[in-house]
């Protein structure tokens, strides 16, 4: 059963990820330009929050200093999976100067968007989002393997992304309790 819903949740973030490439294309594609660094930081403040998330994951891949800034500002946007692909391209750059903007996104009200803060302050080698990813990795909730994911990066453990390897972190944080701050 968790290889099926393995299988089909990967192949729906497949689908996922190509739309979102998909319509930040679209949009482009509706200027009659081709795609710069200005056209997409410009995409950032489309109606379409697929249109602004593909955006942020184009913008990552250009990289440079006005895209790291852009992406920045995207961890202030309306929409969570716009501010959790924003905290993932930060962490994949490394963009050491917006980690005061990922403290602030560890605190999100929204679980997702806390642990891909946590975890791209991970990537850049600070801890800070560690206390918080071991409680949402204990906390039920369709939060947990995003927790999960971020506990692994944080920790340097190798936690499997399933119910198994939940229960191990989930056991794994409450011995270490102390030690996490939690």
């Amino acid at each position: 059963m968790d290889s099926l819903f393995g299988r089909t949740w990967t192949k729906r973030q497949i689908q996922r990820q190509n739309l979102m490439g998909a319509a930040a294309a679209a949009a482009l594609a509706q200027t009659g330009q081709a795609p710069s660094m200005g056209k997409l930081i410009g995409l950032l403040s489309h109606s379409d929050p697929c249109v602004r998330e593909g955006a942020v994951k184009n913008i990552a891949k250009i990289r440079g200093p006005d895209g790291i800034l852009a992406i920045g500002r995207s961890l202030a946007d309306r929409d969570p999976r716009v501010r959790v692909a924003a905290c993932r391209a930060l962490g994949m750059l490394r963009a050491h100067q917006t980690k005061s903007k990922l403290y602030d996104a560890v605190v999100d009200k929204d679980a997702e968007v806390r642990c891909a803060a946590a975890e791209a302050l991970g990537r850049m080698g600070d801890k800070y989002g560690l206390p918080y990813v071991a409680k949402l990795v204990c906390l039920r909730g369709d939060h947990q393997y995003a927790a999960l994911r971020a506990l692994n990066v944080l920790t340097g453990n190798d936690f499997r992304c399933n119910d198994h390897g939940l229960g191990k972190a989930i056991a794994w944080v409450r011995r270490e309790k102390d030690r996490l701050g939690h």
